[in-house]
């Protein structure tokens, strides 16, 4: 297979990235025509073959805590003055929760990867990360769970 890739009992499309049925020709979301000729005779993985996520919930969580601890440590200990310093730390924060914990917890739905939802999450995530990082924790456990 040159740009479909075989998992699961699917076929990712090489254009969008749909996860497609196993003998389809063309792409059921955006009708590419399916890169490997024999779709048909292609071995389907099973699921325990899946890629596992670059982050655990466990992990996530871990650094979360780690983030939220150093604040508190540091707003209770440097003197007024230097507080603004604060601020970068909060930045360097929000950037490692949404280069780092968000983009090794989330994959992103082609039909959904659009760039206003993508732009939209990262940017609250940067900014507010201290409650939206607990929300997503809590969906993403509950989503396992379920």
């Amino acid at each position: 297979m040159s740009d479909s890739m075989s998992v699961g009992g699917t076929v990712f499309c090489g254009q969008c990235g749909h996860k497609n049925a196993i003998g389809f020709n063309f792409c059921q979301s955006c009708g590419a025509a399916s890169a490997s000729k024999d779709a048909d005779k292609e071995v389907a993985l099973d699921d325990a073959s899946l890629p596992e996520p670059s982050m655990t919930l466990l992990k996530a969580a871990a650094i979360y805590a780690a983030a939220i601890l150093i604040h508190v440590v540091l707003f209770n200990i440097l003197p007024e003055k230097l507080l603004p310093g604060i601020a970068w730390v909060y930045v360097a924060s929000g950037f490692v929760m949404t280069r780092i914990v968000m983009r090794g917890l989330i994959e992103w739905h082609p039909n959904y990867n659009t760039l206003d939802n993508v732009f939209g999450a990262k940017v609250s995530m940067f900014l507010l990360w201290p409650f939206q990082m607990p929300a997503l924790l809590f969906k993403l456990m509950v989503n396992k769970v379920m």
